[in-house]
This record gives structure tokens, sequence and C-alpha cells, in this order.
């Protein structure tokens, strides 16, 4: 303990009054005698002296538990000192904190004890500190042994001594947590000899490279019996990088494993049925209509190649239109199986006659391109470089020269699409442009404002004209492909004749309205 030499009495009174810890002098009946600055301040006293003044009774007023001022006397008078004493004591104002006390008893020439004369200090701040720790690995334990896993903790030696092992492992593999620490083979003992070489591997190439493990295996358990395990690993490292140990999870998947062999069973034998079923049948997702399967029935009665079904959806294939689809599936929801629907099956063969010219007239999404390239006569929507970019690449892909409209914006309406004016001849001026070899460009379309306004009408289509005569001039001198003028429909088609159009599109005059 801590000595404080009584001969320099300067020097001691210097270092009683200066101290950061209490130091006291008291009557061996329960008195303080004398206490310092510090000691006063530590027990929430105004001064020493209302310290000296207060405490009548050393026993009661200090310590929270009496018996333990009758401990520390007795060893004092048997020892002679008491080292590191903790307890808890009371402050002035009744709260509660914890202190270390290091005292001795002074005695006369014959030995008779005089006082007891020692040090006090204030450890609330790291008692609370161990007291959280010490609950927090309390709870931290009943939280491991609650869990449905193995937590085990591994020492980054060669050999991976096991340092903590949760109790489930008992459950588990039929060991207690003291039967598996002291063999330390018996992970690598116990693995599957189909599963030995490359587990290993694998835990060798983690600790080389410093990663997380993560591996699926059969573990042998007491009984003999093998059990399917998962185990997952973090290595953790101190604040300089270093390793200090392996934490880790066995969980038990024998269940999953065996509910996954039976689902692929069944899904062998369903495929089979499926295979053989002589109905054309095909599968496809609920929320999207994506094509997942289709039986050799269905190919064989549709004519499509899987690669030109599988992956995609019922509406980019035309097979439903996008509201055809939802009332379907809002039908199939409501009534959970629906029976004998009529209805056309699309097949690729042709139905119509061989000598029919195909016309894209509506927008055309990119990805779109690659199903009607092989056999479009004339895209009439062609509005950025993109889509140009990619219809050409799909015409390398097929060996075909596309001929393709430039769509230009004269409407005043903003959901049109198209090109202006300025867009167009950076367009044809550009390198990439130039140097596209599957595409033709036969001229231009434009689709005017939807309007009873004829004078509108007729304005916009003498622009689209003007821009026509524009660019052949410009970029197409000579150029007799260069020709059509894609204008008008069902509801202005005739001031599109009067203005110029080669071609117009007409629909709902022939065809009628569209029937979603």
């Amino acid at each position: 303990m801590n000595r404080i030499d009584h001969r320099d009495g300067e020097g001691y009174q210097s270092i009683f009054e200066n101290a950061s810890e209490g130091i006291f002098q008291s009557s061996l009946d329960g008195r303080f005698l004398k206490v310092n600055p510090a000691m006063a301040r530590i027990y929430g006293y105004d001064s020493p002296e209302d310290m000296l003044i207060s405490i009548k009774n050393i026993g009661k007023q200090i310590y929270v538990n009496a018996k333990e001022r009758e401990s520390i006397l007795n060893e004092l008078l048997v020892n002679g000192h008491i080292d590191k004493f903790v307890c808890q004591n009371y402050r002035k104002d009744g709260s509660i904190f914890w202190t270390l006390t290091n005292a001795r008893i002074v005695r006369d020439m014959e030995g008779n004890a005089l006082y007891i004369e020692g040090f006090i200090t204030d450890i609330t701040s790291r008692k609370e500190a161990q007291l959280a720790l010490r609950a927090s690995e309390e709870r931290y334990r009943a939280l491991v042994e609650r869990l449905p896993a193995v937590i085990f903790l591994d020492a980054t030696n060669e050999i991976q001594t096991t340092l903590y092992i949760s109790p489930k492992i008992k459950e588990l593999l039929g060991y207690t947590p003291e039967e598996w620490i002291a063999d330390p083979f018996i992970w690598e003992n116990s693995l599957h000899p189909d599963d030995k070489e490359h587990v290993i591997a694998d835990d060798e190439r983690t600790n080389t490279k410093r990663g997380n493990f993560s591996a699926e295996y059969r573990l042998r358990k007491k009984d003999g019996k093998y059990t399917w395990i998962r185990e997952e690993a973090t290595l953790i490292l101190d604040y300089k990088g270093k390793p200090l140990k392996w934490q880790g999870f066995l969980f038990d998947i024998s269940t999953q494993k065996q509910a996954e062999s039976a689902i692929q069973q069944s899904e062998e034998h369903f495929k089979k049925i499926f295979q053989a079923n002589p109905i054309a049948s095909c599968i496809a997702t609920l929320k999207e209509g994506r094509f997942i399967a289709a039986n050799d029935a269905y190919w064989k009665l549709s004519g499509f190649e899987p690669n030109e079904i599988l992956g995609h959806t019922s509406v980019e294939l035309g097979f439903l239109t996008r509201k055809g689809r939802k009332n379907f599936v809002t039908r199939l929801k409501k009534e959970k199986s629906l029976h004998n629907e009529s209805g056309k099956l699309i097949t690729k063969s042709k139905e119509l006659p061989a000598d029919i010219e195909w016309h894209m007239i509506g927008h055309l999404q990119s990805n779109k391109v690659r199903y009607i390239s092989p056999f479009i006569s004339l895209i009439h929507s062609v509005d950025s470089m993109k889509l140009l970019e990619v219809i050409n690449n799909e015409g390398q892909k097929i060996k075909r020269v596309i001929d393709v409209l430039f769509q230009m914006h004269i409407a005043e309406e903003e959901t049109k699409y198209g090109l202006d004016k300025e867009k167009l001849n950076r367009l044809l001026l550009s390198p990439e442009y130039l140097s596209f070899k599957n595409i033709k460009v036969r001229g231009l379309m434009g689709m005017a404002t939807f309007t009873r306004d004829e004078d509108k009408i007729r304005s916009e289509f003498k622009n689209l004209v003007k821009i026509f005569k524009e660019t052949k001039e410009s970029f197409f001198r000579n150029k007799d492909y260069f020709s059509e003028i894609s204008m008008g429909m069902s509801n202005d088609y005739k001031i599109a004749v009067e203005e110029g159009a080669t071609i117009i599109r007409i629909g709902s005059l022939i065809f009628g309205e569209r029937k979603y």
C-alpha cells in the first residue's frame, strides 16, 4: 500500500493537502480524526472540517454494508494492513459509489494501536464498466446458448484450437463442449470423406486470404451418423489488423438438404411427365408472363425455337396486349384455375400471303428490334442514333440491309416522338451514321397534331415535306431510294395525300377500332 513518511512534517502536509486520492486517519471506534481535501471532495462534503463534524459513526454513515467496516478493522488488527479492499460507500447526499481502500494500523512504541491511516480511491467508473461488461457477457452467453446454431471461437494458430463452443454442440453432434475442446483434431477427423478435401482446401485458402469462411458439408456425430452442416466464420482482427480469433456458427441444415433432395426428385418426375405430355404445354411466370418452359409438343405445334420464346413475355412477343394479360391474370387469381378457354395459338408458320410486306409504324424499343429484323420491310419510326445503331447491328447479324424512315417531330404535342431538323442534320453528318452498312434511309415519317383544325394539320404536313426536300438536296441528291414521305392516318390521310404523302398509315378505317 501507499505509505506517507511522517518524519518530514512539511513534506507530509504538502502531500496530504494536495493528493488526488483521499487520505484519512480514523479512530478504531469509528470516527475520522483527519481527512484531506480530496477525501472530503470524493464524499461530497464542502471541506475536511465539514466531513469531520458530520461523520459520527464511519460504519453506519460511510459504509453501505456496515459489516464491511468490521471486516476491515478485524483484518487490520490481525495483519496490520489491508490492501485493495473494494466496497460501496455513501456520499453526503446519500448516493452510493464504489471505493478502493488501502489502510494500515499505526501503533505506539509498545505496539498499542493508536489509529488507522489509509487512502481512498473513487473507482465507480471502473467498477461500473466491469459490471456492465460482466452483464454483457452474461447476456451474450445466455443469448448464445438459446440460439438454434452452435457458436464457436477458434484460435488463429495452425490447428485452430477451439477456445469456446456453445452447449448446443451436444444437441447437434452429441459431444459436450468439454469433449470437443479437448480434442484439437476432432473437427477435421469428423469431416465426411467426400467433403474433407474441398472443405480443408477452402479453409486453408480462407486462412491465407483472411476472408470469411462459408461452406456446407457433412460432419460425423458421436454416434457415427453424418449430418449436414453449414458453417459461417469471420476472422476477428485487432485495431492493428492482426488476427485475434475466428468467430463462427454451425447450422444444422440436414432437414433443408432432405427437402432439397425431395424437391429435386419431384422436379425430375414432373419434367418427365411434362415433356411426355402429347398436349402442347408451356409455363410462364405469373407476375410478368415470362415463358420459362415448354414441352416438345408445344415446339412442334407452334414452329418456334426455344430461344425465340423462353425468357420473353407474352406481351413482348405480341401474344397478348398488356390489358388483355392483366384481365387474364385478374381472373386467374380470383378463380384459381381456368379451363376450356378458347383463343388463338400464335405460330411461326405463315398464315398470310407470302408476298406481304411488314411495316413497323409505331414506337420501336431497342430491345425489340431483333424480333422484327429478319422479316420487316420498312421501319417508319427511327428517332435516335441509339435505335439506328441497334438496327444496323441486327442487320449485320443476319446479313441483311434494313430499310428505315427517320421520324420527325412536326406536331405541337410533346407526347409524340421524333427528331427536329437540327438533330437530323447532326445525325446524318456523324461518323457513326456514315459507318453503318446495314441500314438504308428511304425517307421521313411524321405525325400531325391530333386535332380537328385541318389548317394546322396541313401546315404540319407542309413542314414535313419541306424538311424532306431540304434533306434530299443536302444528303441524298441523286439517291433514288430516298423517296418516301410517310404521313397521314385514318383521321387525316386525305390532307396528307394532297400535300404529297407517298405512304399513308390506315388502321381503324379498315379494321375498325382496336378492342382490348
